[in-house]
């Protein structure tokens, strides 16, 4: 079960860094879509989402993370993934994501 309110959240001058605690998938990506929409919405700084701690990622995660882009790219602010694990980077590249994300301008770190 992922729970945002247990996520920690560094609010520096320029970025937000939001480190994730779970995983995004299907059954519980609702919650986590909503909650990061809004600070999307609501912020006019880059974000950058610290994965060390999300085992596993499928196309709802992704779709949530292009939908976050495309917000943040409207204010012209980026979206950052940082501190990906292998698995994790394994799923975009098979996936043939990689690209996508990096023409959506989010940057992997």
């Amino acid at each position: 079960m992922i729970d945002p309110n247990t996520f920690q959240i560094t609010d520096l001058e320029k970025v937000t860094i939001i480190a994730v605690d779970g995983d995004l998938e299907i059954t519980n990506i609702k919650r986590f879509e909503e909650w990061i929409l809004d600070i999307g919405n609501k912020t006019n700084k880059d974000i950058a989402l610290d994965f060390s701690k999300v085992n596993y990622l499928d196309s709802s995660g992704i779709s949530v993370l292009l939908k976050l882009s495309k917000i943040l790219r409207q204010k012209k602010k980026k979206l950052q993934l940082t501190k990906l694990p292998e698995r994790i980077s394994q799923i975009l590249e098979l996936s043939s994501l990689v690209d996508e994300l990096e023409e959506n301008k989010i940057e992997i770190i």
